[in-house]
């Protein structure tokens, strides 16, 4: 291989005109199109348009929705690099939130709670059993993690379709029948859905140190190993 290469590079070198054995194409070659040789382009995605103005009053009391096939995982967690190869995410669960009357972040109140034993996976019936099991979550036992938000501060800016806004949330995180505080920076945003009904998109990020449960953590260097990060994306519908 490494002599063809070099007589190849010998003869392009002799006669640069050559070329690089690419065949030219004839000017008068016909054309067609992509639905003539029987690959016709997909139709052009259609244009979603919200059926209520982007100036309507948003819902003050908000239910967590189930995710759609396309959306993003409704909690996924990791360890850091480099043990991020271990990694899942959360089916599904339930909660509430909700808005005082002047639809200011801060007041707002909710919860979110998780059932531990069936909505936990990480893509393997073998790491599921490890991570349910008594060494872990002991999921048999302590069948629910939950999250009560305890207190949250915004911009001093209603909620309001169009509007990212962002909070800082402080709470109560409970596993395994152990309570701590919480805090996370997150993001909250109305939108109108595609059956044109509103709902809430909240995003953020937290960590929680394993050792606080009594949970051993994944195989490999500390601090790593002991630190579990999670992303939420929830979506949550009118109540």
């Amino acid at each position: 291989m490494a002599l063809a290469g070099e007589e190849a590079v010998v003869r392009i070198a002799a006669d640069p005109a050559s070329g690089d054995s690419f065949n030219p194409v004839a000017e008068a070659t016909p054309q067609k199109t992509w639905e003539q040789i029987g690959f016709p382009l997909p139709p052009a995605p259609k244009v979603k348009t919200a059926r209520t103005a982007v100036s309507a009053e948003v819902p003050r009391n908000w239910v967590l929705a189930e995710s759609g096939p396309d959306d993003p995982p409704m909690i996924q967690f990791r360890f850091p690099a480099p043990l991020d190869n271990y990694a899942g995410e959360v089916k599904s669960g339930r909660g509430e939130f909700s808005f005082a009357e002047n639809r200011m972040v801060k007041g707002a109140q909710g919860f979110v709670e998780i059932d531990t034993l069936g909505n936990i996976t990480m893509g393997e019936p073998r790491l599921d059993e490890a991570i349910t099991g008594s060494m872990m979550l002991y999921a048999k036992k302590f069948p629910t993690a939950r999250f009560d938000i305890e207190k949250i501060s915004g911009d001093d800016q209603p909620i309001a379709y169009g509007r990212l806004s962002p909070a800082f949330v402080a709470g109560n995180f409970r596993l395994k029948g152990k309570s701590i505080p919480l805090t996370s920076m997150t993001q909250i945003e109305p939108v109108m859905g595609d059956d044109g009904r509103p709902r809430l998109l909240v995003s953020g990020a937290f960590k929680i140190d394993l050792r606080t449960f009594d949970i051993e953590g994944a195989d490999g260097p500390a601090p790593a190993r002991h630190m579990l990060l999670f992303d939420l994306n929830l979506i949550l519908k009118e109540r």
